[in-house]
């Protein structure tokens, strides 16, 4: 029995044409929260507010940095089509944004849970105020 390589078509495909990266990375990414607020939502709601501050760090933010990151490596690529630029490449590229995100919101979760609990609290201190005008 032969192992086939037919199964790595696929990398060809996305080596030769990196349109498919591209379009995973514009529409895909949002997909991907979509698909992880529907199971996440159930697991976390029995959970205290900060186990939902940590997920939701951990969860959300890494992926909308990707996305605008990826947004921005990857327009540039649909408007000039000939670009030598491989598939795997970009999609290299947006891993290594995702896991150089993920690891800043990993090490630093105090703070970037501190500054979310703040800026909720202003914002909802200054709708409180325009209400009471």
């Amino acid at each position: 029995m032969e192992f086939s390589f037919e199964l790595y078509n696929w990398l060809d495909k996305i080596y030769q044409e990196p349109v498919y990266i591209v379009t995973a990375c514009i529409f895909g990414i949002p997909l991907l929260m979509i698909a992880i607020a529907l199971f996440a939502k159930p697991l976390t709601s029995r959970a205290s507010s900060k186990v939902q501050y940590t997920v939701n760090i951990l969860l959300y933010v890494p992926l909308i940095i990707t996305w605008f990151a990826g947004f921005a490596l990857s327009v540039p690529m649909l408007v000039q089509p000939f670009s030598e630029v491989d598939g795997i490449r970009i999609f290299l590229m947006i891993c290594t944004i995702y896991l150089c995100v993920f690891m800043f919101c990993l090490l630093n979760m105090t703070l970037l849970s501190n500054w979310m609990r703040d800026g909720i609290e202003t914002i909802n201190q200054r709708i409180a105020a325009k209400r009471e005008r």
